[in-house]
């Protein structure tokens, strides 16, 4: 398949996107499809066929032009998809301030060929990497597959006490706290006072609450509460809460 044969509406497509507002400037991600989509565990506590509050999936219902590049990009092969974005990287450049995996929707099951390889490269470039998963086995197997690569894989834990348990067992987690219908301040007061708690659970691990999700969306840009600034996500002795969108 030539790169070309990713396109939307006849145009070439992309599969890395520049200039998510979350991201400090240069910040790039890599998505292998929609929310909730065809890569999508329904062992994710947020997916929307279980009645879970998936945020990116609110967004790409709105975002029209987002989610068409994503069902593109979902029904291309992801070793194709990870072709393309090596190309892309070859001519960008590999050193980023900052990287995520799965921005919108989620990695596939099985470890797409070449993507390795690519996070490996980041990696040996100082590129600092978010690569969350929605399920243990996904977690697992990234891990197994990066294993040696210094790229950190991380769970997205289904709720509060699963992710005491992984951060016991040493497994990198996140946590989203914080519930539907309070207001954002008693979500904000809410993930704060629970990552003080897990700081005193006896694993050992740092727990911090993502900056980028303490603030709103005009604001994080001048309080500098992006993602690459911080980069908790990206270290193995850090675990993260996430104020609830």
């Amino acid at each position: 398949m030539k790169a070309a044969a990713l396109t939307v509406e006849g145009k070439p497509v992309n599969p890395l996107s520049f200039g998510v507002k979350k991201f400090v400037a240069g910040g790039v991600a890599l998505n292998f499809g929609t929310s909730g989509g065809a890569h999508c565990s329904k062992a994710c506590a947020h997916h929307p066929d279980k009645g879970g509050a998936c945020y990116a999936v609110r967004t790409e219902k709105y975002r029209t032009s987002l989610g068409r590049k994503l069902q593109r990009i979902e029904d291309t092969p992801p070793a194709e998809v990870v072709r393309l974005a090596s190309s892309a990287l070859d001519l960008h450049g590999w050193r980023l301030p900052w990287f995520r995996l799965s921005a919108f929707g989620a990695v596939p099951s099985a470890v797409p060929a070449g993507l390795p390889a690519l996070l490996g490269k980041l990696s040996r470039h100082g590129t600092p990497i978010h690569f969350p998963t929605e399920c243990k086995r996904k977690q697992k197997r990234y891990a197994a597959a990066l294993d040696g690569s210094g790229v950190v894989v991380r769970w997205s834990a289904t709720g509060r006490r699963s992710f005491l348990g992984a951060r016991r067992d040493g497994v990198p987690s996140s946590v989203v706290v914080g519930e539907v219908g309070s207001s954002r301040s008693d979500r904000r007061r809410e993930a704060t006072r629970f990552a003080a708690s897990a700081r005193a659970d006896g694993s050992g691990r740092a727990c911090v609450v993502c900056p980028a999700t303490l603030v709103d969306g005009e604001t994080r840009a001048a309080s500098g509460a992006r993602c690459g600034a911080c980069v908790a996500c990206s270290r193995a002795g850090v675990d993260v809460v996430y104020v609830l969108h």
